[in-house]
């Protein structure tokens, strides 16, 4: 149905449709906000069609098509903003550029598209011919000049920000400047980026590549450095989810029927026949306008052939810098009626003869984004036995490998389980030979904080990172984005377009936005910086798709406490693939061994704030169902204490509510305090608050606790915490949990704590000494002996020195102990009292118990501690009753004696039992007989 014949009142209709959707406050300026009214009209007026034949093209549904198409053509913002400013889009709905290609047969029905009557193939060559002629003098000017659009800095930003980023030449995306295509082709001989590139583009092991990994890792940026090396065809089978690349994939494997589809059956029956055909097309028309591109550029081979090879790419990836349209997509458009004689008439353009023109010894083929090709149809089409259902990207590589040369590569770059999804299926016909094929993961991390720094400093001024506040960012970056690339990239890239005026509020918001968490690490660094004018960035992970696998979710949460509280990396098995689509956890190396982890800090924050927002699932719950059925001394009740202090020590909440002080209690004990993590930054310690409740957190850090293994451990946590909260004391510092908490007055206190699971009642003297000790700095890494147990000791001793210390101005020492530490003894409820009668005088570092009752009344709906408590209790109680009873020296020789008996055999015990039993019967008989006879002398006597 031609717009033009659209009657007024459906116009008025789709007009309001769009209208109602629009929420702009100002009108439209950027070309982001004209790509936004241009997706609107043209989705509107499909939802009101539907079904019926509409000529707007479906693919400017998606904002970024749109956005691409603004850009190119720059008419059309003028024809949308007057459009806007009527409110009517008529004129929208009528431009050229928005429309499907005249040539194109809309979606396809399998069985009705391929029975569909063929063109005459000079009528296919003519249209060939008049398509490639009239972009072929266009070639000529992009094959000898293009360079790709330079992005420019907004106008307010001027001086030497201006000039650096002038300077960077920072190629132009969808209005943004791209990280991803800065620098491209250019890798050193040194970097390890290129070893990766030649490895993966390498042959050795067969003719197919698989490169896996989560989405972010590098894996784009590895094909196109590769591409810049090697001639070949990039394709992205997913064009929704990127705006570089051609859609011509994207719109082939969208136009089949699928399971869902009506009329499946026969449609299943025609969908390979049906792939074949329209994959066929698609790699046809690349290899047509590639034989152009190589005609135009006759005379610049083989001296230049290293800039072609990127222009090449760049057409690829810009397939409309020619005329303003996808050529690729206009061409297999224009192959759609053309007769199999004439696509098998092209096949030479596959033969060597095309490769050795320009001295190349292979072609490689690559598909990117691929688990959008298995997914989509991943039960349309029929292995070559008619067994089993295969995925289209099964299809498109069993094609392509075929249509191509022998000598062709094909690399599938995606996700883990589009890979397992066509690995699966080479040698599962029946008494087929596996063909060859390689798996690479190695897609490179910022796990080292040189190499992330390096990257930084390629776009931040080396002024600024030279300032206190340049350093505590790099310092923040490492901090909080370590791990794949995209996270970096994606912060710097924010940085770039706020003209680096507010750094630590854009890794502040950036970090926000993508783990739904607030940092508390940002400290003073924020207060002297201006609000961003914009911060735009989306979240790599897919947690809503948990929900659709409790097992899975069940595993992960029941996981989470030991990485945030111990911060122990989660690991999977293989088997756990659908994490690393999903983005949550990543692929790497260990001894050249590949396994699937969760350890990065952005993952593992949004993961556990995501979980925090389930019922059933919080972190809280977590830490309830470590300690059902484990009542004693053990990690759980360690995790519970730790997350109940930082819930607990808030500036809302005096210490002497929290804690019960023995003897004296200090005078700062009745005013609040907070819990803060710290982190030393150029001999300086940043002191960040923090807290927590049951559903939100207030973090300088992904993980809240960490477990330290041996003493060098717990002592470079001393030293520098990284912003970690709690450390788990090694086995023989002798407490348990240590934590940093600021008074009033800004003096720092070392709050180490002992989680002894004990009544005070039933305490044995020693051991309230003993547990006292482990609190007691001067006992720390003592054994019983009284010697230490670590060389470290003299270092630890100098640290407690140096905290809290120089004292706020106008401050006194809060302990009359040698070290600003507070002790703490987490005892079942009991009276303190008990801990004051046996308590060490000669030490004077405050000591108290944590107060459970309050405790309970503050977290224990569920009466989880409460009776975790209640079996320790029980425990404890049947130990003591044990230490109680000790045999007498009557009663141990009364059992060697029976022990003695017993092994002079089975016959003389039981005949001794025999005998035991007639002489008790015997006795019994007498003692009756004497109270029957009593009895009756008593009778016989008169009543007085």
């Amino acid at each position: 149905m031609a717009n033009s014949l659209i009657p007024e009142e459906i116009h008025a209709r789709l007009d309001a449709a769009v209208n109602a959707e629009m929420c702009m406050q100002q009108p439209p300026a950027s070309p982001q906000d004209v790509a936004f009214i241009l997706s609107s009209v043209v989705a509107c007026c499909i939802n009101v069609y539907r079904d019926n034949s509409v000529e707007l093209d479906p693919v400017y549904e998606d904002f970024r098509a749109c956005l691409k198409l603004v850009i190119a053509n720059p008419h059309i913002a003028a024809a949308a903003r007057a459009a806007y400013a009527q409110g009517k889009y008529a004129t929208v709905r009528d431009l050229e550029e928005l429309k499907l290609p005249a040539t194109s047969s809309g979606p396809i029905h399998s069985a009705a598209w391929y029975n569909a009557v063929r063109e005459p193939e000079e009528k296919t060559v003519q249209a060939v011919n008049q398509f490639l002629d009239a972009i072929e003098e266009k070639m000529r000017v992009f094959v000898a000049t293009y360079e790709w659009p330079v992005w420019q800095p907004p106008a307010g930003v001027k001086g030497d920000v201006a000039q650096h980023l002038a300077s960077l030449k920072l190629p132009e995306v969808d209005g943004r400047p791209s990280l991803l295509l800065h620098n491209l082709g250019s890798l050193s001989p040194d970097d390890e980026t290129l070893d990766r590139v030649k490895d993966v583009f390498s042959s050795r092991g067969g003719h197919k590549t698989f490169l896996v990994n989560t989405s972010g890792s590098g894996k784009t940026r590895i094909l196109l450095e590769g591409l810049c090396l090697e001639w070949g065809f990039y394709f992205t089978s997913d064009f929704q989810r990127d705006s570089l690349g051609s859609c011509d994939l994207n719109r082939g494997i969208t136009e089949f029927s699928s399971r869902q589809s009506p009329g499946f059956e026969q449609a299943f029956i025609d969908n390979r026949a049906v792939a074949d055909r329209r994959f066929r097309q698609i790699l046809t028309a690349r290899f047509l306008i590639f034989r152009l591109f190589l005609k135009v550029a006759e005379n610049m081979l083989p001296g230049l052939s290293h800039v072609l090879k990127r222009r090449w790419l760049y057409l690829q990836l810009k397939p409309e810098a020619l005329n303003g349209k996808d050529v690729f997509d206009t061409l297999s458009g224009i192959l759609h009626n053309a007769c199999d004689g004439y696509l098998r008439s092209l096949d030479d353009l596959s033969g060597s003869l095309l490769l050795r023109s320009i001295g190349a010894k292979k072609l490689t083929v690559v598909v990117d984004e691929a688990q959008f090709a298995a997914a989509q149809l991943s039960d349309a089409f029929l292995l070559d036995d008619d067994v089993g259902l295969r995925p289209a990207l099964r299809r498109i590589v069993s094609v392509w490998e075929t249509q191509a040369m022998p000598d062709t590569s094909i690399i599938v770059s995606g996700t883990s389980p589009s890979i397992r999804a066509v690995v699966k299926t080479w040698g599962s016909s029946f008494l087929k030979i596996p063909e060859p094929y390689r798996t690479c993961c190695d897609t490179g991390f910022f796990d080292k904080p040189g190499c992330q720094e390096k990257y930084i400093r390629r776009y931040v001024p080396a002024s600024y990172l030279s300032t206190p506040s340049g350093i505590a960012l790099l310092r923040r970056a490492w901090h909080w984005l370590r791990g794949r690339h995209e996270f970096t990239a994606t912060f710097i890239t924010l940085l770039i377009e706020d003209g680096f005026s507010s750094p630590h509020r854009i890794l502040d918001s950036y970090i926000t936005l993508v783990t739904e968490s607030v940092p508390a690490d940002g400290g003073e660094l924020v207060k002297d910086e201006p609000d961003p004018l914009n911060v735009n960035a989306s979240s790599s992970f897919d947690l809503y798709k948990l929900e659709g696998d409790p097992a899975m979710m069940k595993e992960i949460h029941g996981s989470l406490v030991a990485c945030t509280m111990r911060s122990t990396p989660l690991v999977f098995g293989s088997e756990q693939h659908r994490i690393v689509e999903w983005g949550l956890a990543r692929t790497t190396l260990t001894d050249c061994v590949p396994q699937i982890t969760i350890d990065e800090p952005l993952a593992l924050l949004a993961t556990a704030t995501w979980f925090d927002t389930r019922p059933g699932f919080t972190s809280f719950a977590a830490m309830e169902d470590t300690l059902r059925g484990t009542p004693g001394r053990g990690k759980g009740f360690e995790n519970y204490i730790a997350y109940y202090l930082s819930h607990a020590i808030t500036l809302a909440t005096p210490l002497t509510a929290i804690f019960d002080f023995v003897g004296d209690t200090p005078s700062w004990a009745h005013k609040p305090a907070e819990l803060v993590a710290l982190s030393l930054d150029n001999g300086v310690y940043e002191v960040s608050p923090v807290y927590r409740t049951k559903c939100e957190s207030y973090t300088a850090s992904a993980a809240w606790g960490i477990q330290a293994n041996d003493p060098a451990g717990t002592l470079q946590w001393l030293w520098n915490p990284h912003s970690v909260p709690f450390c788990f004391f090694d086995a023989y510092m002798g407490s348990d949990i240590g934590c940093f908490i600021r008074l009033c007055d800004g003096t720092l206190l070392l709050m180490v704590v002992q989680t002894r699971c004990h009544l005070e009642n039933i305490w044995p003297k020693g051991e309230v000494f003993g547990t006292v000790a482990t609190v007691t700095p001067s006992q720390f890494y003592i054994d019983k002996n009284g010697d230490a147990q670590t060389p470290l000791l003299p270092q630890v001793h100098e640290r407690l020195a140096q905290i809290g210390t120089p004292l706020p101005p106008g401050t006194e020492r809060p302990t009359k102990g040698r070290y600003n530490v507070m002790r703490v003894v987490v005892p079942c409820p009991g009276e303190p009292a008990a801990l004051e009668r046996l308590l060490d005088d000669d030490d004077d570092h405050p000591l108290a118990t944590l107060n459970l009752e309050r405790c309970m009344r503050e977290m224990d709906d569920n009466g989880v501690l409460k009776g975790f408590l209640k079996a320790a209790e029980g425990k404890a109680r049947l130990k003591r009753r044990f230490a109680n009873n000790k045999p007498t020296g009557a009663r141990m020789a009364a059992l060697k004696k029976m022990k003695a008996s017993a092994k002079e055999g089975p016959k003389k015990l039981a005949g001794a039992k025999k005998g035991a039993r007639e002489k008790l019967k015997g006795l019994k008989g007498v003692a009756t007989n004497g109270i029957a006879l009593k009895r009756s002398e008593r009778l016989k006597k008169p009543k007085k």
